[in-house]
């Protein structure tokens, strides 16, 4: 099994490249027509803020660079959904985050 592991890895940014789903490109220009709908009528950027909540037992503290690890998870997630937006055609909606502030 362990043999399998980076057999499975190396395959699978070819498996998620695949053709889209039927179908799925007619859904996100709908998509794109809504939110275009509604941006003209709202253009104004909104001031929004993700929170992220932690928590732990109380017998054990965070993990060594909790903070670092949480913001990169979020970057990676930031990348897929842009990379995700691009490829439906929606590049210019794709947000951008800032970092998390430092604990004081």
């Amino acid at each position: 099994m362990n043999k399998l592991i980076p057999l499975i890895l190396a395959c699978l940014p070819f498996c998620l490249k695949a053709n889209p789903l039927p179908g799925e490109l007619e859904k996100a220009k709908a998509a794109k027509a809504i939110l275009d709908g509604w941006h003209a009528e709202n253009p104004e950027p909104g001031d929004r803020k993700l929170h992220v909540v932690c928590w732990r037992p109380t017998d054990k503290p965070f993990g060594k660079d909790h903070r670092g690890r949480l913001q990169r998870i979020l970057e990676h997630i930031q990348q897929f959904y842009a990379k995700e937006m691009h490829r439906n055609g929606m590049a210019e909606r794709a947000s951008t985050w800032t970092t998390m502030p430092k604990a004081s």
